[in-house]
């Protein structure tokens, strides 16, 4: 499995920098959004940020090659974290999962319609993530001993994004994008996943 999605990786990276070789149509995305953790383990984050970096060149058509560089911050829900520690202690809870995207992709556009400048779209990447999660619970017991429960986990795992979106405005000119992606990170015990939505503007260079 992972010989294979290396593999994958290393075909969108050398299509990608195939493309680097052709002049214009290139385009640049920068958007801002929402991210938040989904299934077990979601309930210990609170909904966060997301940030990326875009770019595109059409290869064929309506087909778009290149890649996403983003990061995504969810804060700790500490009441939640507390639940089933010792309730006569005063705790206090500190912790912040981070996730950093590295992911060659490609899109599809679908057909316009001629009297809209709104266009639908469907985006699928696999590539890189980078893991830095961490959470620390301390409190005074009532003998004056520091108590303190600590978690962390760290490391760059293969993942997938897969989603779709809309592009709307004059692309002659700089335009807008909405873009909503489901990620799914493939950590050691189980898989991360995650959602985030995002609006964005496109640049042509």
């Amino acid at each position: 499995m992972n010989k294979l999605v290396v593999l994958c990786i290393v075909l969108l990276l050398v299509l990608s920098v195939t493309e680097l070789s052709y002049a214009g149509d290139w385009t640049l995305h920068v958007n801002l959004g929402s991210s938040a953790p989904i299934g077990d383990g979601s309930e210990y984050w609170n909904t966060g940020f997301a940030v990326g970096f875009e770019a595109y060149r059409p290869i064929s058509g309506n087909l778009l090659l290149g890649g996403r560089f983003a990061f995504n911050g969810w804060g700790l829900n500490g009441d939640k974290v507390l639940e089933g520690e010792d309730p006569t202690l005063s705790w206090e809870t500190s912790g912040a999962t981070a996730i950093s995207e590295f992911v060659p992709s490609i899109r599809y556009l679908f057909k316009k319609s001629e009297t809209s400048n709104i266009r639908f779209f469907g985006h699928i990447g696999i590539g890189f993530y980078g893991l830095a999660s961490d959470w620390k619970l301390k409190a005074i017991d009532a003998f004056g001993n520091w108590v303190e429960v600590t978690y962390e986990d760290t490391g760059t795992y293969f993942g997938t994004t897969i989603g779709g979106g809309i592009v709307f405005g004059n692309p002659d000119k700089v335009h807008f994008e909405f873009v909503p992606m489901y990620n799914t990170v493939f950590t050691e015990d189980e898989s991360t996943n995650y959602f985030s939505g995002n609006l964005g503007l496109i640049f042509n260079l």
